[in-house]
């Protein structure tokens, strides 16, 4: 990403990167917590699979950042103070609809898991937070330059 790259544009691949490294986390938790209760697999296999979930990771949590950081900055030009619960409402939002266009029907029937929702919600609410806040100071000291 570089020097050319926006704070915006930064913003976005940093979520997006984010997600792909908490879902390889994911993956070699489940197969640490899964070696207790049986033999622990391959490391070849605990690799792949962790790589497969970073792969899924980044496109499940684009979901999440592009409406987030999009709603963030549209509200930050008319509603500055409303840009953290635009980039919660985006974060959370954004799954939602991308699975409910996924499957085709109401996201809440969709086969995922509850405990999946109520973990992931939240994760990407945090995250928009944590990610959009360059954002905020960008805009916060070039309005306070005037």
């Amino acid at each position: 990403m570089g020097d050319r790259s926006t704070p915006l544009a930064n913003a976005f691949f940093r979520m997006v990167i984010f997600g792909g490294m908490v879902g390889a986390a994911t993956s070699l938790v489940l197969h640490i917590t899964g070696s207790f209760t049986s033999a622990f697999p391959h490391i070849l296999t605990v690799i792949t699979h962790a790589g497969i979930a970073f792969a899924v990771g980044i496109p499940v949590t684009a979901a999440a950042a592009a409406p987030a950081v999009g709603l963030h900055n549209l509200v930050s030009v008319k509603a500055s103070r409303l840009r953290i619960p635009a980039a919660v409402l985006g974060a959370v939002l954004g799954p939602v609809v991308a699975v409910g266009l996924l499957v085709g029907s109401s996201p809440f029937d969709a086969p995922i898991p509850e405990v999946a929702w109520v973990l992931f919600l939240p994760a990407a609410a945090l995250a928009a937070v944590y990610f959009t806040r360059p954002l905020r100071k960008i805009k916060t000291s070039s309005s306070s330059d005037r």
